[in-house]
C-alpha cells in the first residue's frame, strides 16, 4: 500500500469512527459498511491497526472499534521470565499486571492492546488481558545455539525473552551446540508454538576468550566498530599531549 492511500485510508477511518453518528463495529461491520470487498479487508485492517498504535481509536473486549478513551488501552509489555508480565502505559504512573494465561503470545517490548479485567483495590494492582499484539518490539536476539538433528534452538541471554527460538538447520549459519549467536526472529509463534528464528551471525563458542564480552555488546547493540569519519578524526589526534 502506497504511503499517501495509507494515509488517506486512515483519515477516512478515523473520521468515520469519530463521526457523532458512528456506534462501535467489528472490522467486519466496517468493512460491510464502506462496501470493502473481502480480498482488501487486511488492508483495512492495517489501517485499523495502525490508528489503535497511535492512540487515535481503540478496541474493546468484544473486538469493536471505538473512540480510544472509550475502548482499549496501548502500552509496552514487560515479561517475567515466568511468563507474567506487566504493562507499561504512557502518562500513568501504575503499570497493568497480566497473567499467565492473559499474555496471548505476547513478548518483551511489545506494543499491545489491552482491556482491564480487575481494577486497583487498596495495594493490589489493575489486571488485564493482552487482546492483540499492536507491534513488536524485539526482532534480534543473542544466545546460545543447541543443536539437535536436523533443526537446533537459541536460549535467549535476556531472560525477560522467555521463550527459545527454533531454528532449522539451514538457517542456523553452521553453528553448533555452544555458539553464542544473533538469531533473527521470522516467525513469532504462540501461546503454543515457538518463536522460529534465523541465525544472522556467529559471535563465538561459549569457551572461546572474549565471547562473553561480545555476547554483552551484541545485546545492548553497542557498536563494535565506528563510522569511518570518526576513525578519520580519531587519528588526527596526537599521541603526545604538548607540555
Amino acid at each position: 500500500m502506497e504511503k499517501d492511500t495509507f494515509i488517506k485510508r486512515k483519515k477516512v477511518i478515523n473520521d468515520l469512527i469519530h463521526d457523532k453518528f458512528y456506534t462501535p463495529m467489528k472490522a467486519k461491520e466496517i468493512a460491510i459498511l464502506l462496501n470493502i470487498p473481502k480480498e482488501d479487508r487486511p488492508e483495512l485492517q492495517k489501517v485499523l491497526d495502525a490508528l489503535v498504535l497511535e492512540g487515535k481509536i481503540g478496541v474493546s473486549k468484544k473486538g469493536k472499534y471505538g473512540r480510544a478513551e472509550n475502548t482499549a488501552i496501548v502500552g509496552k509489555f514487560i515479561s517475567h521470565q515466568k511468563g507474567f508480565g506487566f504493562v507499561e502505559i504512557e502518562g500513568e504512573e501504575d503499570d497493568v499486571y497480566i497473567g499467565v494465561k492473559d499474555v496471548n503470545g505476547a513478548l518483551n517490548n511489545d506494543t499491545v492492546q489491552i482491556v482491564i479485567t480487575t481494577e486497583k483495590q487498596g495495594d493490589k494492582r489493575r489486571e488485564g488481558r493482552v487482546l492483540k499484539v499492536i507491534e513488536r518490539g524485539t526482532h534480534d536476539i543473542v544466545g546460545t545455539y543447541q543443536s539437535s538433528g536436523k533443526y537446533g534452538f537459541v536460549v535467549p541471554d535476556n531472560q525477560r525473552f522467555s521463550k527459545d527460538i527454533f531454528v532449522q538447520k539451514e538457517r542456523s549459519l553452521g553453528a553448533v551446540s555452544g555458539h553464542k549467536v544473533v538469531v533473527r526472529i521470522t516467525d513469532y509463534g504462540d501461546d503454543k508454538r515457538k518463536p522460529e528464528g534465523a541465525i544472522i551471525k556467529i559471535i563465538g563458542h561459549i569457551n572461546d576468550p572474549g565471547t562473553d564480552i561480545l555476547s554483552i555488546v551484541e545485546g545492548f547493540e553497542i557498536p563494535s566498530e565506528y563510522p569511518a569519519e570518526v576513525m578519520k578524526q580519531l587519528d588526527s589526534i596526537p599521541s603526545e599531549v604538548d607540555s
